[in-house]
């Protein structure tokens, strides 16, 4: 008797146990499937304007630095480097992109881990790349959570240097990748290109094939020499760091990429795809 009861219990026990794991796999697997169907994309709501006359003057003032970065995303450095290699053509097609209506789809590669990619997969125009960047999108979501993504621009700013998930070490990938996302943004070193040109190439020699562990920080030091794991916004952080410049701005255990966005160490060359607004 007391066996019988004691197997309908396990049983009892062992389906409960079963039933919750499937009902959290399933609010997780939702959580992704939400976000699909309710994410969006922030567009300008005023009017584009010929910016011609403005990219035609030998100088520029703080009031055009300030249009010009409302309707292209590119702030004062970007637009200064993008004149003086002659590619006024370029700006107005960033221009044209910024304003377009934004057409995206959730591109799941883990089961409840996704991306927000253009449909047709093309790469959105953008700044010119220097080594030691560093690309911000807040377009990557595992269920509902935004994780936000993070890589550093290498080879003459034709890849980066990404640590992309479990089972991924660090690599180095197509930084035209990354302009296929909904959003990003293109961060640089305010102490200069010289410092972004050893920090590139630091990460190239020291860096890759570096297992993914997102508590890198929290049950370690946050700066342990050899590094032995890191997660995306870890790698930059961690290579600036060598250097003695900390790009994370709160200091935490654990840096996350928008720590990096909002660092005081780096300054914004462009924004696609997020309210321009919110950083004037």
């Amino acid at each position: 008797m007391k066996q019988k009861f004691y197997k309908k219990l396990w049983f009892k026990i062992t389906c409960g146990v079963v039933g919750a794991l499937l009902l959290i796999l399933l609010i997780i697997k939702g959580g992704i499937e939400l976000v699909a169907a309710t994410y969006s994309v922030w567009s300008p709501d005023y009017d584009m304007i010929d910016i011609d006359p403005i990219l035609e003057k030998e100088t520029l003032t703080d009031e055009d630095y300030k249009i010009l970065f409302e309707q292209t995303g590119i702030t004062k450095i970007g637009i200064d480097d993008m004149l003086s290699k002659g590619l006024e053509n370029q700006i107005k097609r960033i221009q044209r992109d910024f304003f377009k209506e934004p057409d995206f789809e959730c591109n799941q590669f883990h089961f409840c881990v996704g991306m927000f990619v253009n449909k047709d997969y093309r790469v959105i125009p953008h700044v010119p790349l220097q080594d030691g960047d560093i690309i911000y999108s807040p377009s990557t979501y595992i269920s509902f959570i935004d994780i936000s993504h993070a890589a550093i621009v290498i080879n003459d700013g034709k890849e980066v240097v990404e640590a992309f998930g479990y089972g991924n070490p660090t690599q180095i990938s197509s930084a035209s990748r990354f302009f296929r996302y909904a959003e990003f943004v293109v961060l640089r070193p305010k102490a200069g290109s010289e410092l972004g040109e050893k920090v590139a190439e630091y990460v190239k020699n020291n860096m890759l094939d570096i297992p993914y562990d997102i508590l890198t920080g929290i049950l370690g030091p946050k700066a342990p020499d050899p590094l032995k794991t890191t997660h995306c916004s870890h790698l930059p952080w961690y290579a600036y760091y060598k250097f003695g410049v900390d790009v994370d701005s709160n200091g935490g255990k654990i840096v996350t990429p928008a720590d990096i966005l909002y660092s005081d160490e780096l300054e914004i060359v462009q924004v696609f795809g997020m309210n321009v607004n919110e950083f004037k």
